[in-house]
């Protein structure tokens, strides 16, 4: 009985020791597989300076080999939104720059590179995302399309993808396309001479096209920009139910320009990256894109900039 009463005892202690050294290792895994933010040098005074610095270096202590971190999304994921905070605050092109040297990292292990592209999806491209940018989803695309770790399947998208991003991009020229009115006159986008020109691709029975247009019709600068023949809203159906629309016409302010692609040449020949309605291009006199499939709100702030009194 004493024996048995020892050995018993014996049992529950290596127990105890290895659930005790397991509960360590857990723990010293844990306690690894963090994210390490890089610390700005004080010598970089400037915000701006210290913005880009943190866009190039945000993933220097971070093990892109290391395929653990694509269970631990309360890791990576946290750190990923603050990179996207991070890129918000540098030039396009210095962000760019880092979203394609942050993807050169992540290659060197198919997985966590297959993990990454998934995020900068949910992120930059979901029409839903609150920070969506096609313009750095650019060189996403352009990795996945290049790179021998995506199937397929990826790559065609991908292919798919980057040709509708690259249509009509920030500081090209919009490409021209012709649409009729209710009286049946034909216009032609180019044609329309106004400092400003807003591009509303809109459906009926959209309840966001309905959002939309309410914020419009309830916005005091554009109806501004309007009244001096500064800004011209140009509402386009770009679908085949023509009852529909001229059912939903006279929901659409009278001082807009509103008609439809008889032709429907903006869906056949995939002319512009419609892929979500509503969909607003804001562009200038030379009909150069200034913003692309941007929030009204964005537009909002960019007209009030660019056109306060001085």
């Amino acid at each position: 009985m004493k024996t048995w009463k020892w050995a018993g005892t014996m049992l529950l202690l290596v127990l105890a020791i290895a659930c005790k050294e397991r509960g360590k290792k857990e723990a010293a895994a844990s306690r690894a597989h963090v994210f390490t933010p890089v610390t700005v040098p004080l010598t970089y005074t400037d915000p701006r300076q210290r913005a880009e610095y943190l866009a190039a270096h945000f993933w220097d202590h971070f093990d892109f080999t290391d395929t653990a971190f694509i269970h631990l999304p309360e890791v990576t994921e946290q750190a990923f939104a603050g990179y996207m905070k991070a890129l918000t605050s540098v030039p396009r092109a210095k962000a760019a720059a880092s979203v394609k040297k942050m993807l050169e990292e992540a290659g060197r292990e198919g997985r966590v590179l297959h993990y990454f592209a998934g995020l900068y999806e949910k992120y930059l491209y979901d029409p839903n995302s609150p920070v969506m940018n096609e313009e750095l989803y650019i060189p996403v695309l352009e990795t996945i399309v290049g790179s021998g770790a995506f199937d397929e399947a990826d790559q065609a998208r991908a292919v798919h993808r980057l040709e509708m991003a690259l249509k009509n991009r920030l500081g090209s020229r919009a490409t021209d396309f012709s649409f009729t009115l209710a009286s049946g006159k034909k216009m032609r986008l180019h044609d329309i001479k106004t400092e400003y020109t807003l591009l509303f691709f809109n459906n009926p029975g959209c309840q966001a096209c309905k959002l939309y247009r309410d914020a419009m019709c309830a916005s005091a600068m554009l109806a501004r920009l309007i009244r001096e023949n500064r800004l011209k809203v140009v509402a386009i159906y770009p679908d085949e139910d023509l009852a529909g629309w001229k059912e939903y016409r006279p929901l659409i302010p009278g001082e807009w320009l509103n008609g439809y692609d008889e032709a429907l040449a903006l869906r056949e020949q995939k002319l512009y990256s419609l892929r979500a309605i509503p969909s607003l291009y804001l562009l200038d006199k030379e009909k150069t894109v200034l913003l692309k499939d941007a929030p009204f709100e964005l537009v909002e702030q960019y007209l009030i900039a660019v056109t306060a009194p001085s």
